[in-house]
């Protein structure tokens, strides 16, 4: 992930590169894989939707940055005592 170029570098290894069965780009994370991530990041946090677009668009798309600002948001709910953030 993040590594556009790993096809080309893995040449080099080539009883590596032999056994891709299959080179998938990563998408862009979205609105479905924030939420699917929330309850595992977050579990029992009511996040209003307008802060999860804003989370999303902030993460530039990335699958790690999501879960890391979901697990920030809930740090900072649970040393407000909140089980909602907006």
């Amino acid at each position: 992930i993040g590594e556009e170029l790993l096809p080309q570098k893995l040449k080099e290894w080539e009883r590596v590169h032999g056994r891709m069965l299959d080179w998938v780009a990563a998408q862009p994370a979205d609105m479905g894989d924030l939420n699917h991530l929330a309850p595992i990041y977050a579990p029992g946090l009511q996040i209003d939707q307008a802060l999860k677009r804003d989370l999303l668009k902030r993460s530039h798309g990335s699958t790690r940055r999501v879960c890391v600002n979901l697990a920030q948001l809930f740090e900072r709910a649970q040393v407000l005592g909140r089980d909602h953030m907006g």
